[in-house]
């Protein structure tokens, strides 16, 4: 866990500007136990990219762990939602 909090920090350190950060604070805050936390920070990654994969599923595993079931079904579909996205891009672009 002190190697996952190093590089959190060390990510917020360079830039705030991706989702990655946040993201890996997530998962610092969730493996914690700091609940509230790891959703804020679920959150604020995807402020940053609406499309991040990393944060819906962060985000539907801690409201899956405090019982918020619909919630965590509806960010787990927006997870699978914009990797089917991706793999539509990625095929579209194999046909050009």
């Amino acid at each position: 866990m002190k190697d996952l909090e190093q590089l959190s920090l060390q990510l917020m350190s360079i830039s705030e500007d991706f989702p990655e950060p946040w993201v890996s604070m997530g998962y610092y805050a969730y493996v914690t136990k700091k609940t509230s936390k790891a959703l804020y920070f679920a959150h604020k990654a995807l402020l940053v990219d609406r499309q991040c994969v990393e944060a819906y599923i962060l985000k539907g595993s801690v409201l899956l762990d405090i019982k918020k079931l619909q919630d965590a079904v509806l960010h787990f579909r927006y997870a699978a939602f914009a990797l089917f996205l991706d793999l539509l891009q990625t095929k579209s672009i194999q046909l050009k």
